[in-house]
Order: C-alpha cells, then sequence, then structure tokens
C-alpha cells in the first residue's frame, strides 16, 4: 500500500526529534507492505491541501491519503480574517500584496531591535498576527461550511481516481470535557491568547461532524482524560 499524510503543523510533525518518532514511524513501523509520503504543512486548511492534493498528490496514484484536518479551518477568523481565507493569508500575505508599504515598514523595524522596543511600546504598528478578543458566530459557521464544500471536491476528485481517502477531524483539548490536567494546561494557555477559542472550536466542530455527508473520523476529543499527551 501507498499512503499520503496530508495536515497542518500537527500531521507534518516538524519537531520530532528524529525519524523514529515522526508520525510516519510510529504508523508504519517496520511494514515494508506500506510506503508512506507526509506532505503536511504547518497552518494549512483543506483547500490548501486540496491543491496540493491535485497538482501533486494525484498522479502519484497513491492507495490512500490521510487527511488530518479541521482545526486550521478557523485559523483565519482567529485573527480577525474572513471565513474562507487561511491563516498566512490573513496574517501578513494580504497586507503584503495589497498594501506593499506596510512589509518595508515591517523589515525596517525588524531590523533594529530599538524600532522593535518602540513600535511595541507605543503599538504604531497594527500586528495582522495579533489575535481578537471576540468572534462572530456566523463566520465560524461560514468558515466550517467552506471546509465542508471544499471536501466534498476532494472527495469527488478521490472517487474519480481510485483513491480511498480518509478524513479525520484533529484532536483539540479545547472541545474536551472534562480534560486533563495536561489538556487543561493547555487550554489555559491557548485562552491567554484567544479567549474565546472554546466557544470558536466547540461550535465549529459541531457544525463540521452535524452536516458532514460523507465518512469522518472523529478524534476530536481524542486525548480527553489523558495525561500522557
Amino acid at each position: 500500500k501507498s499512503v499520503v499524510l496530508m495536515g497542518g503543523s500537527a500531521m507534518e510533525n516538524s519537531q520530532a526529534p528524529n525519524y523514529l518518532t515522526t508520525l510516519d514511524s510510529y504508523a508504519f513501523g517496520d511494514d515494508i507492505s506500506y510506503a508512506s509520503i507526509n506532505m503536511a504543512e504547518s497552518g494549512a486548511r483543506h483547500s490548501n491541501m486540496l491543491a496540493r492534493f491535485m497538482y501533486e498528490i494525484v498522479e502519484l496514484r497513491p492507495t490512500h491519503v490521510v487527511f488530518l484536518d479541521g482545526f486550521n479551518e478557523f485559523a483565519s477568523i482567529r485573527y480577525g480574517g474572513k471565513p474562507d481565507d487561511d491563516f498566512y493569508w490573513t496574517a501578513g500575505v494580504n497586507d503584503r500584496i495589497h498594501r506593499p508599504s506596510l512589509f518595508l515598514r515591517d523589515k525596517l523595524v525588524d531590523s533594529s531591535r530599538l524600532l522593535t522596543l518602540l513600535a511595541a511600546q507605543f503599538k504604531f504598528i497594527s500586528s495582522a498576527r495579533t489575535g481578537r478578543t471576540t468572534v462572530d458566530a456566523r463566520s465560524v459557521e461560514q468558515a466550517a461550511s467552506y471546509y465542508l464544500k471544499i471536501r466534498a471536491y476532494t472527495e469527488a476528485i478521490c472517487r474519480a481516481y481510485g483513491i480511498a481517502c480518509i478524513f479525520i477531524l484533529q484532536p483539540t483539548s479545547l472541545v474536551e470535557r472534562p480534560g486533563s490536567k495536561t489538556t487543561e494546561y493547555i487550554t489555559r494557555a491557548a485562552l491567554k491568547h484567544f479567549p474565546f477559542d472554546q466557544e470558536l472550536y466547540t461550535a465549529g466542530y459541531n457544525h463540521i461532524l452535524n452536516r458532514a455527508t460523507g465518512k469522518m473520523r472523529d478524534a476530536s476529543r481524542l486525548f480527553e482524560g489523558e495525561e500522557n499527551v
């Protein structure tokens, strides 16, 4: 079997100390009946994965493709962006394309520690990478709907090329009830920067699970109650 792994940073697993601790190794080990390649990218939402799937993966003719996603579908609106945009567009690319003077300004500030401190002190730079303190419920629903629409395109391509595609909703401590000490610590850390995250992901994941027409494996509470996460 040939397997392609796709997702965001959780699937990318770039912080693994060595190849023996990657997701590929944990999943397949020394089983030579599996050939795998990890094509996940940090920050990717399903629309990003679909583009790469069409242009790079389909021609490889894998037997299986595993998508671990869902969490990054709401990354844009966490930073005040549009529901159908991705994190990188919202957090910088949009400004650099439409307001290139901001790019030059940011590069100048980054070149000097003094300017960086002054910018933070007097807040004369409003970074797009600053999390918002409120979230619009309609935007959450729109982001979930966009995900389901794009995923339906992926499913159609999978059927057309005879690829077994597996969709897994990414685990997050933000929807666990109750959480363990470990996951509660992770949640508290997240809420310091995004105080509405529990509300956002509970609503967003519910929209996805309630309206997903195809088969989807719900791993959202996979680590619920677990300490060794």
